[in-house]
Protein backbone atom coordinates (compact mmCIF):
# COMPACT_ATOMS: atom_id res chain seq x y z
CA UNK A 1 0.00 0.00 0.00
CA UNK A 2 1.34 3.13 -0.73
CA UNK A 3 2.55 5.51 1.72
CA UNK A 4 0.63 8.54 3.49
CA UNK A 5 2.05 11.89 2.69
CA UNK A 6 2.48 14.72 5.66
CA UNK A 7 -0.50 16.93 5.90
CA UNK A 8 -1.73 19.41 8.22
CA UNK A 9 -4.35 18.01 10.44
CA UNK A 10 -7.75 19.43 10.38
CA UNK A 11 -10.57 17.98 12.72
CA UNK A 12 -14.10 18.28 11.20
CA UNK A 13 -17.60 17.06 13.11
CA UNK A 14 -20.32 15.94 10.88
CA UNK A 15 -23.06 18.19 10.54
CA UNK A 16 -25.21 18.56 13.42
CA UNK A 17 -28.34 18.61 10.56
CA UNK A 18 -26.97 15.51 9.14
CA UNK A 19 -29.04 12.25 10.56
CA UNK A 20 -29.39 8.96 9.35
CA UNK A 21 -32.79 7.02 10.67
CA UNK A 22 -30.87 3.56 9.97
CA UNK A 23 -27.88 1.78 10.28
CA UNK A 24 -26.60 1.91 6.19
CA UNK A 25 -24.19 5.00 5.70
CA UNK A 26 -22.10 5.26 2.26
CA UNK A 27 -18.66 7.54 2.43
CA UNK A 28 -17.88 8.65 -0.71
CA UNK A 29 -16.76 11.66 -3.20
CA UNK A 30 -19.30 13.89 -5.16
CA UNK A 31 -17.46 12.70 -8.01
CA UNK A 32 -17.25 9.22 -7.11
CA UNK A 33 -14.11 8.95 -7.70
CA UNK A 34 -14.56 10.08 -11.79
CA UNK A 35 -16.70 6.68 -12.19
CA UNK A 36 -19.61 8.27 -14.76
CA UNK A 37 -21.94 6.42 -12.43
CA UNK A 38 -25.46 7.84 -12.20
CA UNK A 39 -27.15 8.21 -8.95
CA UNK A 40 -29.60 5.53 -9.86
CA UNK A 41 -27.23 3.20 -10.98
CA UNK A 42 -24.70 3.37 -7.82
CA UNK A 43 -27.86 3.34 -5.69
CA UNK A 44 -29.01 0.22 -7.50
CA UNK A 45 -25.65 -1.26 -6.79
CA UNK A 46 -25.68 -0.69 -3.40
CA UNK A 47 -29.36 -2.00 -2.70
CA UNK A 48 -28.31 -5.25 -4.74
CA UNK A 49 -25.20 -5.68 -2.79
CA UNK A 50 -23.87 -8.36 -5.09
CA UNK A 51 -20.36 -9.19 -3.08
CA UNK A 52 -18.26 -8.62 -6.30
CA UNK A 53 -19.86 -5.47 -7.31
CA UNK A 54 -19.31 -3.64 -4.21
CA UNK A 55 -15.69 -5.17 -4.27
CA UNK A 56 -15.22 -3.16 -7.24
CA UNK A 57 -16.55 -0.11 -5.51
CA UNK A 58 -14.61 -0.37 -2.95
CA UNK A 59 -11.47 -0.99 -5.33
CA UNK A 60 -11.90 1.85 -7.47
CA UNK A 61 -12.04 4.27 -4.34
CA UNK A 62 -16.26 4.98 -5.50
CA UNK A 63 -17.48 4.76 -2.01
CA UNK A 64 -17.23 3.08 0.94
CA UNK A 65 -20.91 1.57 2.18
CA UNK A 66 -20.75 0.73 5.97
CA UNK A 67 -23.74 -0.72 7.93
CA UNK A 68 -23.67 -0.89 11.58
CA UNK A 69 -25.38 -4.10 14.23
CA UNK A 70 -27.38 -1.15 15.81
CA UNK A 71 -29.76 1.24 14.55
CA UNK A 72 -30.85 4.84 14.45
CA UNK A 73 -27.95 7.65 14.13
CA UNK A 74 -24.87 5.37 15.27
CA UNK A 75 -22.04 7.16 13.46
CA UNK A 76 -23.90 10.90 13.34
CA UNK A 77 -21.85 12.60 15.61
CA UNK A 78 -18.37 11.09 14.17
CA UNK A 79 -15.43 13.21 14.01
CA UNK A 80 -12.72 13.90 10.44
CA UNK A 81 -9.23 14.01 10.64
CA UNK A 82 -7.20 14.83 8.09
CA UNK A 83 -3.82 14.09 9.31
CA UNK A 84 -1.96 12.37 12.11
CA UNK A 85 -3.93 10.79 15.25
CA UNK A 86 -3.03 12.28 18.36
CA UNK A 87 -1.07 9.83 20.45
CA UNK A 88 -4.46 9.59 22.65
CA UNK A 89 -6.29 8.78 19.74
CA UNK A 90 -4.08 6.21 18.94
CA UNK A 91 -3.62 4.78 22.40
CA UNK A 92 -7.43 4.46 22.62
CA UNK A 93 -9.45 3.12 19.57
CA UNK A 94 -10.66 -0.12 20.14
CA UNK A 95 -12.14 -1.15 16.07
CA UNK A 96 -10.74 0.08 13.31
CA UNK A 97 -11.93 -0.37 9.42
CA UNK A 98 -9.47 0.45 7.14
CA UNK A 99 -10.38 1.65 3.11
CA UNK A 100 -10.29 3.43 0.49
CA UNK A 101 -11.05 6.72 -1.61
CA UNK A 102 -10.36 8.45 -4.53
CA UNK A 103 -11.70 11.84 -3.71
CA UNK A 104 -10.14 13.80 -7.28
CA UNK A 105 -13.16 16.54 -6.34
CA UNK A 106 -11.90 17.53 -3.20
CA UNK A 107 -15.35 16.98 -1.30
CA UNK A 108 -15.80 14.06 1.33
CA UNK A 109 -19.37 12.93 1.03
CA UNK A 110 -21.74 11.42 3.57
CA UNK A 111 -24.96 9.71 2.76
CA UNK A 112 -27.65 8.27 5.04
CA UNK A 113 -28.97 5.09 3.61
CA UNK A 114 -27.61 4.92 0.27
CA UNK A 115 -29.99 3.40 -1.67
CA UNK A 116 -32.30 6.55 -2.73
CA UNK A 117 -31.49 7.88 -6.53
CA UNK A 118 -32.91 11.36 -5.60
CA UNK A 119 -30.70 10.99 -2.24
CA UNK A 120 -27.82 10.81 -4.24
CA UNK A 121 -28.73 13.02 -6.96
CA UNK A 122 -28.97 15.78 -4.48
CA UNK A 123 -26.69 14.99 -2.46
CA UNK A 124 -23.09 15.02 -5.34
CA UNK A 125 -25.21 18.28 -6.56
CA UNK A 126 -24.80 19.82 -3.34
CA UNK A 127 -28.28 20.35 -2.90
CA UNK A 128 -29.28 21.24 0.77
CA UNK A 129 -33.51 20.61 1.46
CA UNK A 130 -35.03 22.79 3.19
CA UNK A 131 -35.56 21.84 7.01
CA UNK A 132 -33.84 21.21 10.06
CA UNK A 133 -31.97 17.88 9.41
CA UNK A 134 -30.70 16.35 5.73
CA UNK A 135 -29.51 12.90 4.58
CA UNK A 136 -26.52 13.88 3.15
CA UNK A 137 -22.95 16.05 4.46
CA UNK A 138 -20.32 17.71 2.56
CA UNK A 139 -16.64 18.11 3.55
CA UNK A 140 -13.92 19.85 2.11
CA UNK A 141 -10.72 18.41 1.81
CA UNK A 142 -7.22 18.57 -0.71
CA UNK A 143 -7.70 16.53 -3.98
CA UNK A 144 -6.20 13.25 -4.07
CA UNK A 145 -6.04 9.63 -2.91
CA UNK A 146 -7.04 8.67 0.45
CA UNK A 147 -6.59 5.92 3.25
CA UNK A 148 -10.05 5.86 4.76
CA UNK A 149 -9.99 4.63 8.50
CA UNK A 150 -12.93 4.43 10.49
CA UNK A 151 -12.30 4.09 14.26
CA UNK A 152 -14.60 2.84 17.30
CA UNK A 153 -13.96 4.16 20.54
CA UNK A 154 -15.23 2.74 23.87
CA UNK A 155 -18.32 5.74 24.16
CA UNK A 156 -19.39 3.44 20.64
CA UNK A 157 -22.16 1.33 19.65
CA UNK A 158 -19.63 -0.79 17.71
CA UNK A 159 -17.50 -1.50 20.91
CA UNK A 160 -20.80 -2.11 23.12
CA UNK A 161 -21.67 -4.78 21.19
CA UNK A 162 -18.32 -6.17 20.70
CA UNK A 163 -17.82 -5.97 24.71
CA UNK A 164 -20.92 -8.01 24.89
CA UNK A 165 -19.99 -10.65 22.04
CA UNK A 166 -16.30 -10.67 22.91
CA UNK A 167 -16.33 -10.89 26.68
CA UNK A 168 -19.55 -11.20 27.84
CA UNK A 169 -19.53 -8.05 30.05
CA UNK A 170 -23.33 -7.29 28.54
CA UNK A 171 -24.82 -4.04 30.90
CA UNK A 172 -22.94 -5.47 33.92
CA UNK A 173 -19.66 -2.45 34.24
CA UNK A 174 -18.05 -4.46 37.33
CA UNK A 175 -16.12 -6.42 34.53
CA UNK A 176 -14.84 -2.67 33.33
CA UNK A 177 -14.23 -1.48 36.69
CA UNK A 178 -12.19 -4.47 37.53
CA UNK A 179 -10.05 -4.01 34.19
CA UNK A 180 -9.86 0.08 35.11
CA UNK A 181 -8.64 -0.54 38.55
CA UNK A 182 -6.12 -3.28 37.43
CA UNK A 183 -4.68 -0.79 34.95
CA UNK A 184 -5.09 2.38 35.90
CA UNK A 185 -5.03 2.00 39.96
CA UNK A 186 -5.73 4.80 41.83
CA UNK A 187 -7.17 7.25 39.30
CA UNK A 188 -10.94 8.07 39.31
CA UNK A 189 -13.51 6.48 37.32
CA UNK A 190 -14.17 7.34 33.92
CA UNK A 191 -17.16 8.85 32.84
CA UNK A 192 -18.18 6.20 30.37
CA UNK A 193 -17.63 3.43 32.39
CA UNK A 194 -20.15 5.18 34.98
CA UNK A 195 -22.60 5.38 32.04
CA UNK A 196 -21.94 1.31 31.26
CA UNK A 197 -25.29 0.14 29.55
CA UNK A 198 -27.12 3.93 28.88
CA UNK A 199 -25.09 3.86 25.26
CA UNK A 200 -27.62 6.36 24.39
CA UNK A 201 -26.68 8.70 26.96
CA UNK A 202 -26.70 12.32 26.24
CA UNK A 203 -23.45 12.46 27.83
CA UNK A 204 -21.45 10.06 26.18
CA UNK A 205 -23.12 10.99 22.94
CA UNK A 206 -22.18 14.46 23.34
CA UNK A 207 -18.63 14.81 25.42
CA UNK A 208 -17.45 11.83 24.19
CA UNK A 209 -16.05 10.71 20.59
CA UNK A 210 -17.59 7.74 19.64
CA UNK A 211 -16.45 7.57 15.89
CA UNK A 212 -13.22 8.96 14.29
CA UNK A 213 -12.99 9.09 10.48
CA UNK A 214 -9.37 9.74 9.40
CA UNK A 215 -8.42 10.57 5.99
CA UNK A 216 -4.38 10.47 5.06
CA UNK A 217 -3.58 11.07 1.54
CA UNK A 218 -1.46 9.20 -0.55
CA UNK A 219 1.40 9.20 -2.87
CA UNK A 220 -0.08 7.20 -5.09
CA UNK A 221 -2.79 5.27 -5.89
CA UNK A 222 -2.74 2.12 -3.91
CA UNK A 223 -2.85 -1.35 -4.24
CA UNK A 224 -4.49 -3.03 -1.20
CA UNK A 225 -3.81 -6.93 -0.03
CA UNK A 226 -7.25 -7.00 0.77
CA UNK A 227 -10.59 -4.81 0.69
CA UNK A 228 -12.22 -4.06 3.60
CA UNK A 229 -13.87 -7.32 4.85
CA UNK A 230 -17.73 -7.10 4.33
CA UNK A 231 -20.82 -8.33 6.48
CA UNK A 232 -22.39 -11.81 5.33
CA UNK A 233 -26.06 -11.79 3.67
CA UNK A 234 -25.34 -7.76 3.03
CA UNK A 235 -22.35 -7.36 2.02
CA UNK A 236 -21.66 -4.35 2.86
CA UNK A 237 -18.77 -3.11 5.25
CA UNK A 238 -19.27 -3.79 8.71
CA UNK A 239 -16.31 -6.15 9.97
CA UNK A 240 -14.42 -3.84 12.56
CA UNK A 241 -10.71 -5.63 13.62
CA UNK A 242 -10.77 -4.96 16.98
CA UNK A 243 -8.18 -5.33 19.73
CA UNK A 244 -7.85 -5.08 23.83
CA UNK A 245 -5.52 -2.17 24.67
CA UNK A 246 -3.15 -2.81 27.51
CA UNK A 247 -4.17 0.52 29.48
CA UNK A 248 -8.03 0.55 30.02
CA UNK A 249 -9.43 3.68 27.81
CA UNK A 250 -10.51 6.98 29.32
CA UNK A 251 -12.49 8.03 26.99
CA UNK A 252 -11.31 11.27 24.50
CA UNK A 253 -13.68 14.52 25.04
CA UNK A 254 -14.90 15.87 21.69
CA UNK A 255 -13.67 19.67 23.13
CA UNK A 256 -10.18 18.60 23.32
CA UNK A 257 -10.69 16.66 19.50
CA UNK A 258 -12.41 19.54 18.14
CA UNK A 259 -10.24 22.19 20.11
CA UNK A 260 -12.92 24.08 22.09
Amino acid sequence: MSSPTQQSRRCIPISNRFCCFGKYYVIASTSLAGSKLEPDQLAKILSLANPEDIRILLGKGICIPLVFQEGDYVMDNAIVILGDLTEEEEAEWIGRICGYLKIDCGKLLFVAGGGEPDDWKDALLGKFPDGEVYCFDVIDVSPGDYLVEIYAYVSSLTVADHFTVAYNYSEDRREMEKWFRNTRPDQPLPKWIEAYGNWNSLTIQEELVDYIIRLSLLTSTPTFPQIPKLVPSINWCGKFDFRHPKLCPLGISRSKVLGK
